[in-house]
């Protein structure tokens, strides 16, 4: 049976053309019943539903093509959109999850760069961390729990023992999952910023602030690396306090513990002790026994 727009209400020349059915009316149980033979699921013999995705990037069409829905038996291309059929019964969702879980798509410059990640820490991973296995397992595990649940992460200890490297492990996982929003920065550079918006005309101080509110994942790297103004503190405050009040998960990498930072920062020190503390204290330089 051929589509029928009458029946159906639809007009779309392109489905027409292709001979699709349109998905059935649930209030109408004689077209379920025509249309039946065009609708089953070959995979478990349920009703199929009609849906589509729009290919707007490479790494779309990347994570379409290893879902397995650029060679579906059931779909056609219209300008940029996929349209095809498919099942929301339990055996059909729990293949798709599956497929879900072990797509990664490629980490691009383009999201690194909108992540502000350096150069120099872009081919940070957890594949290319040696030892700590323990911290990295924990890190790794870390990257697939749901935002709404994570913890921030307060990383301290020796320079040179891989906190940065793990921490941008942590959000390069994450958007290869396909989490957007997210921001590196280092501290020093943050303060930078701040002080330069006084002059610059560019970002004034409270826009800067309020990016780093509301980033969905965020990391700053090397906080107590040079003498903290009270205006710095501040801003800092401002910005850490915030991310906890609205569950917003942060990573904060320090060469210092926090009693050595609780004279010259009290305020951020009571708000990092809610956060999950992971020492590096123990752990030798790596980059300057790589030397």
């Amino acid at each position: 049976m051929k589509y029928d727009p009458n029946r159906t209400g639809s007009t779309d020349p392109d489905m027409i053309k292709c001979g699709w059915v349109s998905r059935p009316v649930r209030n109408e149980p004689h077209i379920m019943q025509e249309y039946a033979p065009f609708l089953k699921c070959p995979e478990c013999g349920e009703y199929m539903h009609e849906g589509y995705s729009v290919i707007n990037s490479p790494e779309e069409m990347e994570r379409q093509k290893c879902l397995g829905r650029l060679e579906h038996p059931h779909k056609f291309e219209v300008g940029s959109c996929i349209f095809s059929w498919w099942c929301e019964t339990w055996k059909c969702r729990e293949v798709i999850k599956s497929k879900e879980r072990h797509y990664m798509p490629k980490l691009t410059n383009k999201m690194q760069d909108d992540m502000n990640i350096p150069s120099s820490y872009r081919e940070c991973s957890f594949d290319n961390f040696d030892g700590l296995q323990n911290t990295k397992n924990q890190l790794r595990s870390y990257t697939k729990i749901d935002n709404s649940q994570k913890s921030s992460l307060f990383l301290f200890g020796n320079s040179g023992a891989g906190k940065t490297h793990l921490a941008v492990a942590v959000i390069n996982e994450h958007a290869k999952a396909g989490q957007r929003s997210q921001w590196f920065k280092k501290v020093p550079q943050l303060m930078l910023d701040l002080r330069n918006s006084f002059d610059s005309g560019e970002s004034t101080e409270n826009e800067i602030i309020e990016s780093l509110k509301h980033k969905s994942f965020l990391v700053l790297d090397d906080l107590g690396v040079e003498k903290a103004s009270e205006y710095a503190v501040t801003s800092l405050f401002i910005i850490i306090s915030s991310r906890l009040e609205y569950n917003r998960p942060t990573i904060i990498t320090s060469n210092l513990s926090l009693d050595a930072m609780s004279k010259t920062m009290p305020r951020i020190v009571s708000r990092l002790e809610s956060y999950t503390i992971i020492s590096f204290d123990d752990v030798p330089d790596y980059r300057r026994e790589g030397k």
